[in-house]
């Protein structure tokens, strides 16, 4: 019974930092180093938002490449990658990370290229993309 608990205790937290990261990295990278035009990270303001506004939604870089080509796809396999030394301390958080890095690929993608899906399941990321300047600015 520990087990179980232990291991539940450990999704849990997987759960909650990998949500905080992605806010992190969205707010402080994408968004904050993202608005310069130098950055590294300026392909997500200047590429997939902009992308996004003149397609109503719909990121169209996306229908001309592999996923493995894709920033975003690399962006979150480098950010597992470099949270590999976890699994050999707690398999259960590392596992919960990689399901959510996955998830969030997963759903991030498939909004961009299901606007309407989008709308009814993430209707928040809509409002970030497509809403008045402060929805955009919110994270």
């Amino acid at each position: 019974m520990a087990f179980i608990f232990t291991s539940l205790m450990w999704v849990l937290a997987g759960f909650v930092y990998s949500n905080w990261l992605e806010w992190v990295v969205h707010k402080h990278l994408l968004h904050g180093l993202g608005k310069k035009r130098n950055s590294f990270w300026s392909f997500h303001w200047s590429g997939h938002h902009r992308s996004s506004r003149k397609n109503e939604f719909r990121d169209v870089r996306w229908e001309n490449i592999p996923f493995y080509k894709d920033k975003e796809f690399l962006g979150v396999t480098a950010l597992v990658m470099l949270h590999l030394p976890v699994a050999l301390l707690t398999p259960v958080f590392f596992g919960t990370l990689v399901w959510r890095a996955a998830e969030y690929y997963r759903v991030h993608k498939k909004s961009h290229e299901n606007t309407e899906w989008a709308k009814q399941n993430v209707p928040w990321h809509w409002d970030h993309h497509m809403g008045p300047r402060k929805a955009v600015e919110a994270n």
